[in-house]
């Protein structure tokens, strides 16, 4: 239990590509749309720097290997609220289409942090000491988390406005380091 599920990286990874894909292009751009797709990024960031830090526990100490997904969910839920957060603050876009694709990018991370949520409730207060109950918490804690890959961020990749902006901006520069 070093890891998140495979799953659970690989859909993250497919939010922060996707997100990525919408705010990266080519143009010219004007400095206010350069200047917001970068605020949309650099809030996208908040969570993508949270979650690819793995929980690390000992995997022989039950209380740990709870705890220390526990925290890992903490975190990224609070990384996630922090995103949603920050593009609430971004202002009206520059860009037209701009603002649906902040509504969808924020639908789409109260998924995420809904998921987060739920599998965190889910491993609250499990006896650590029961083999039987440790197996069912996880299991019921992963089960939301699995739902990740189901997201479709199929929409979030069609505007050239923001494509363009975002390959002028640093932190969208950043994103698409980080996701490769």
């Amino acid at each position: 239990m070093r890891r998140t599920p495979r799953s659970l990286k690989v859909s993250l990874v497919a939010l922060a590509a996707a997100a990525t894909t919408v705010l990266a292009g080519c143009g010219g751009p004007s400095d206010a749309d350069v200047a917001w797709a970068d605020g949309l990024c650099g809030s996208i960031t908040t969570f993508t720097d949270a979650v690819k830090t793995q929980p690390t526990f000992d995997q022989s100490n039950p209380d740990s290997a709870i705890q220390g997904l526990e925290d890992y969910l903490g975190t990224a839920s609070t990384a996630v609220q922090g995103s949603i957060d920050s593009m609430d603050k971004l202002g009206p876009s520059p860009i037209d289409g701009g603002d649906q694709v902040v509504t969808q990018l924020k639908t789409t991370l109260t998924s995420v942090k809904s998921s987060f949520d739920q599998a965190r409730q889910k491993l609250d207060g499990v006896d650590t000491s029961d083999p039987t109950a440790i197996t069912g918490a996880l299991t019921e804690a992963l089960s939301p988390l699995q739902e990740l890959s189901k997201i479709d961020t199929s929409g979030l990749n069609g505007n050239a406005d923001i494509n363009a902006a975002a390959s002028k901006a640093a932190n969208c520069q950043k994103l698409q380091q980080q996701n490769g």
